[in-house]
């Protein structure tokens, strides 16, 4: 986790990541990225990680570097999302919402 408030951990880096990072920085809010690829719309301009976001290990470890996750398409499945609660993970919106 960040030492400033907070960081925003979005699985994703495609055109709605990549629009979040500019008012993300007017709030202080710190992006971190997964991105499935370096060359993904958002991993172009923000920290980001490589990763895939269907593997469970890997979204966990992404999540420790993180205050909160969210995602920026409906594409994740709702086992990781639960996971990550079950880890204790905030995780907004959370898994009820699909439910």
């Amino acid at each position: 986790m960040s030492d400033s408030f907070p960081t925003v951990g979005i699985i994703g880096a495609g055109q709605l990541a990549r629009m979040s990072v500019a008012p993300a920085i007017d709030l202080g809010i710190n992006l971190l990225l997964l991105a499935q690829s370096s060359n993904d719309s958002g991993a172009h301009i923000a920290n980001h990680v490589v990763g895939d976001y269907t593997n469970l290990d890997t979204v966990l470890e992404f999540a420790k570097r993180c205050d909160v996750v969210t995602f920026e398409h409906e594409l994740i499945p709702l086992s990781v999302i639960k996971a990550l609660e079950a880890a204790g993970v905030v995780v907004r919106p959370s898994s009820s919402a699909f439910i």
